[in-house]
């Protein structure tokens, strides 16, 4: 496989798993008398899926080791044991390489890269995460492993640098997005939204969305600014993907929807008590 024309993307879910377990991770194995300090790194599979030059890396899990300066000791077992169960859940998800946390690629990444190489489903990739934030943010980097050397002698393994992105499901950005506010929150926790919240939000960003857009045409139109083909192209899709309806009919069919959503929550809503109500009266009885 070509590094050059690899890209890797990565979830959210992974990167959240990355770092929770550098959050959790075990202090370091050191004598009665030294005070105990945590793991430096942490490493760990990555798992998704493999199409051509695209590797989606869907989420990771942790797993054991201990690194010192000379020997670095993984628990293999323990890895397999939970690729074994992780496929119990997701048939389709295959090992794609591994993590470590840091920056630094070290002296014990080739023994480990070479134990993925060969369990992985193809070249396996090496996924570096910036847990302490070195330079300002969290630095996310691949790489892929190749062989260098001369016959007959022991050979090395360069990491070459590979595109990466972040990219994310529609249910991983509600989630991310939901994150993001606790961060203003002093309890650092947000409480979820109705539906009919989410529904508000969406019309008022839609509704900016297309002010926007109607000013950049009339501007386009007015000759203030030049015309660009790639932004007219994308506007032509959007808009031959919307169907031509009248305005009547499609306020009829608003109102008739949002009229069965009200039912179905009403219905919800009187289900739940009256579950509740026989809850009680059950134990008035006993």
């Amino acid at each position: 496989m070509d590094a050059i024309d690899l890209t890797v993307h990565i979830h959210p879910v992974a990167l959240f798993t990355i770092v929770g377990g550098y959050e959790r991770r075990p202090d370091t194995e050191a004598r009665r008398d030294a005070p105990k300090t945590p793991q430096k790194r942490i490493i760990g599979t990555v798992l998704g899926s493999r199409e051509r030059n695209i590797l989606e890396v869907k989420t990771a899990f942790t797993v054991p080791h201990n690194e010192t300066a000379d020997e670095v000791q993984v628990d293999m077992e323990f890895a397999q044991g939970m690729f074994e169960l992780h496929k119990k859940v997701k048939h389709s998800d295959i090992i794609l390489g591994w993590f470590a946390t840091g920056l630094e690629i070290t002296e014990h990444s080739k023994l480990i890269h070479d134990y993925y190489n060969r369990i992985s489903d193809g070249p396996a990739i090496h996924v570096t995460v910036d847990t302490t934030i070195q330079n300002g943010r969290m630095e996310i980097n691949s790489y892929i492993g190749s062989r260098v050397g001369v016959p007959g002698k022991s050979d090395g393994v360069i990491f070459t640098p590979v595109k990466t992105e972040i990219v994310s499901f529609a249910p991983e950005l509600v989630g991310v997005k939901y994150l993001q506010l606790t961060k203003q929150s002093d309890a650092q926790s947000v409480e979820i939204m109705k539906d009919l919240n989410h529904i508000e939000i969406a019309s008022t960003q839609m509704e900016q969305h297309l002010t926007e857009i109607i000013a950049y045409v009339e501007d386009v139109i007015a000759g203030k600014i030049p015309a660009d083909s790639q932004v007219g192209r994308s506007l032509m899709q959007v808009v031959s993907t919307v169907p031509e309806i009248d305005p009547a009919k499609f306020e009829s069919l608003i109102n008739s929807g949002m009229q069965d959503l009200l039912m179905i929550v009403y219905l919800a809503n009187l289900t739940k008590t009256h579950l509740a109500l026989g809850e009680k009266l059950s134990k008035i009885v006993t």
